[in-house]
C-alpha cells in the first residue's frame, strides 16, 4: 500500500518537473531578440577569412568592431587571410 503510494507521488512530482521545465523552455524560446544597434554603429571592415577543413571564403564587409574576432566553421575558427585592399 505504501509502495503504491509513493509511485503515485513520484509520478505526479515527476509530471510537475517536466511541465515546470516545458513553460521555462516556452520562456526562453518566446523572448523578444535584442534590438538591432543603433544605425551607423556599424565599422565598413574589409577581411577575408578561409576555413582550413573544407576551403570555405568569406568576406566580411561591416563589423560592430574594427577587429572582429574570427568566425567559425567546421568547429574551428576561420584563418584570416589578408584585408582586402581595394
Amino acid at each position: 500500500m505504501a509502495f503504491e503510494i509513493l509511485k503515485i507521488v513520484l509520478a505526479v512530482l515527476g509530471g510537475l518537473a517536466l511541465v515546470y521545465i516545458g513553460l521555462r523552455v516556452l520562456r526562453f524560446v518566446g523572448q523578444k531578440p535584442p534590438d538591432p544597434p543603433p544605425p551607423g554603429s556599424l565599422r565598413k571592415v574589409k577581411l577575408k577569412y578561409l576555413c582550413t577543413i573544407c576551403s570555405t571564403e568569406l568576406e566580411v564587409k561591416m563589423a560592430p568592431v574594427e577587429d572582429p574576432d574570427p568566425p567559425k566553421h567546421c568547429g574551428e575558427e576561420m584563418n584570416l587571410q589578408a584585408p582586402i585592399d581595394d
